[in-house]
């Protein structure tokens, strides 16, 4: 396994190049100079061609891209160009906020799926499936920025009950700080819910209809030791490719839930840098979360393993 991991962890590389060239080749193609940006009104053509020279903007673009992949390697993702901060320690400030939410957008998806798409195999057909599919179908379809416009205007604005926008870190007030992420993670935890719902479903009336699900039942064992001995850890392995996919996806989907609530993690650092023309930090941004959703994938492999010991890697 250890060797197998480390095979993965080589072939990553090809696949992380090619992501960087196309977050550099995209982000070198969007309209706006920075330059510009940051002279404003006082520009002075020696103050232009030192700020151009101290970003590296006066290079060829071959030799731009080399040169923040060699500093991106060692860590150094840059300066931004609006405020001068580096953009790696700006990363890992807002980091932890993006990762809270997406903890407990996760939490919510399986407490939400797993349960709901068993039963739903189990009693096929029933009221209980019915609900669960028309849950499935109104998670998918629904845009989450709908959903967390309409959550905030009948939590919020309606009812009073959880606060429209901001955010309160758990080492600060750890109470107001799930309150205030239980709308944001509501809303990007929704898609997942449902789509895992779908497949857990789909995986357990697949792995229900084994034989050594009947010899099970032949022996008389209960419906539960059944369910959740012989059947969910076998149905879980198409789960968590899906699971796992959605790990990464959950990052990008951060960017719109971060920018409608207002809470000041990395996918709202991204949205500013982007309306900022502030490059550097656009460009940080989109490869740290490039880099969630690879990881994500390994992820899927190793619990593979642990799911079911009859897979082998070699």
């Amino acid at each position: 396994m250890t060797k197998y991991l480390i095979q993965r962890f080589f072939t990553m590389i090809p696949t992380v190049f090619l992501v960087t060239v196309a977050i550099f080749a995209i982000v070198a193609l969007l309209p706006g100079d920075p330059v510009t940006l940051m002279l404003g009104e006082q520009w002075d053509p020696k103050l232009e061609a030192m700020l151009r020279h101290d970003l590296k903007l006066d290079l060829p673009i071959h030799l731009r891209y080399l040169d923040w992949v060699g500093r991106a390697i060692r860590g150094d993702l840059g300066h931004s160009v609006r405020v001068g901060i580096p953009v790696a320690d700006e990363i890992v400030r807002r980091l932890p906020i993006t990762l809270q939410l997406a903890f407990i957008a996760y939490i919510f998806a399986f407490v939400i799926a797993i349960p709901g798409g068993i039963i739903s195999a189990v009693r096929k057909y029933s009221a209980s499936d019915v609900f669960a599919t028309l849950f499935s179908i109104a998670g998918v379809a629904l845009p989450n920025f709908w959903l967390a416009i309409l959550l905030i205007f009948v939590f919020a604005y309606l009812l009073r009950w959880l606060p429209a926008a901001g955010f309160v870190t758990l080492w600060d007030d750890p109470l107001k700080s799930l309150q205030m992420s239980l709308m944001p993670a509501f809303s990007m935890g929704i898609h997942s819910a449902a789509t895992l719902m779908r497949q857990t479903r789909s995986s357990m009336l697949d792995v229900m209809s084994q034989d050594y699900i009947r010899t099970a039942w032949s022996k008389g064992l209960t419906e539960r030791t059944v369910i959740v001995s012989h059947a969910l850890k076998n149905a879980l392995l198409p789960v968590v490719t899906i699971a796992c996919l959605h790990l990464g996806r959950m990052m990008g989907g951060a960017v719109i839930t971060e920018t409608i609530f207002a809470i000041p993690g990395v996918g709202r650092l991204g949205v500013e840098s982007i309306f900022a023309r502030d490059f550097t930090v656009v460009q940080g941004v989109v490869f740290v979360m490039a880099l969630a959703v690879l990881f994500s994938n390994l992820l899927a492999d190793v619990l593979y393993s642990y799911l079911d010991p009859r897979i082998k890697y070699g």
